[in-house]
């Protein structure tokens, strides 16, 4: 995938998220009972989108249904309190398969971006029976930003992997002064590890290196990098430099993990957790 096809802006995230969404729905999932009452649930996703203001980022919110669970037919729209609401025809919701009795999933909600941070933990969906339920959705984190860095125009951005992994990702000439700074990723259940940063590449050039390290807390990860050309925070063993207090940060362009590849564990792990009322 090319960062320079996609642009990263709204058209090109949209055909992104889409194709995650797609992506989801080829594996076997396992069986269950459920009472006729029982709302589906969602995947728990820590995402830190750091998005051009007054742009929309879509984001999409992966849902599992066990047989004899309240009908996905009967979908009529999300809220999302003190960002947006969205009827059925903004936030399209898009089946999947059905394996084992399990329905697969999945919401595409274009959240707009403001001039301010927000974040959100839950959403609340809304049945054609004018009925309501919550749901836990992760960590959604987004900050307006200026304009991407330039480092950024990378011809083979890894928009979207399987697992959390170290990426090696050459950079154009344009990023060889970013040497001087540092890269971070700030959100939960996600760090990098101590080979990450800026370096130069035993070819020649410069290479982005993010060794990239995720928990079992979340199933599914929007990890935004960033730069800053401000001097580094001493570094504690094991562990990247940190970016200098107040340093202005650059982002590069988001990588959407796990939503490529989801195995019966995740699904069992989506279906096992309380909280979806």
């Amino acid at each position: 995938m090319h960062g320079e096809q996609f642009g990263w802006g709204p058209a090109g995230l949209t055909v992104l998220a889409t194709t995650a969404a797609l992506a989801l729905l080829g594996p076997s999932w396992l069986s269950a009972c459920a009472s006729r009452t029982e709302a589906p649930h969602f995947a728990l996703t820590s995402a830190r989108i750091l998005q051009p203001k007054h742009t929309e980022f879509p984001a999409t919110l992966v849902l599992a249904a066990r047989p004899h669970t309240r009908s996905l037919d009967s979908y009529a729209g999300i809220r999302i309190d003190g960002v947006a609401v969205f009827d059925a025809d903004a936030a399209p919701l898009s089946r999947g398969e059905t394996r084992s009795g399990v329905s697969i999933a999945s919401i595409l909600a274009p959240i707009p971006v403001g001039t301010e941070p927000f974040e959100f933990d839950e959403i609340v969906v809304m049945w054609d029976d004018r009925t309501e339920t919550t749901h836990p959705v992760g960590q959604w984190r987004f900050e307006p930003t200026q304009e991407h860095t330039e480092a950024d125009a990378v011809d083979d951005w890894p928009a979207a992997i399987g697992d959390c992994e170290t990426l090696t990702i050459p950079l154009p000439s344009t990023a060889d002064g970013a040497a001087q700074g540092t890269v971070h990723v700030d959100q939960p259940g996600v760090h990098l590890g101590a080979r990450s940063g800026i370096l130069s590449a035993p070819s020649g050039g410069t290479d982005l290196v993010l060794d990239l390290r995720c928990s079992d807390r979340f199933d599914f990860y929007v990890i935004t990098a960033s730069h800053s050309a401000q001097p580094a925070e001493p570094a504690a063993p094991g562990e990247p430099p940190a970016a200098a207090p107040g340093a202005a940060q650059h982002p590069f362009d988001p990588i959407l993990v796990g939503y490529l590849d989801v195995s019966d564990a995740d699904v069992a792990r989506i279906l096992g957790r309380a909280g979806n009322s």
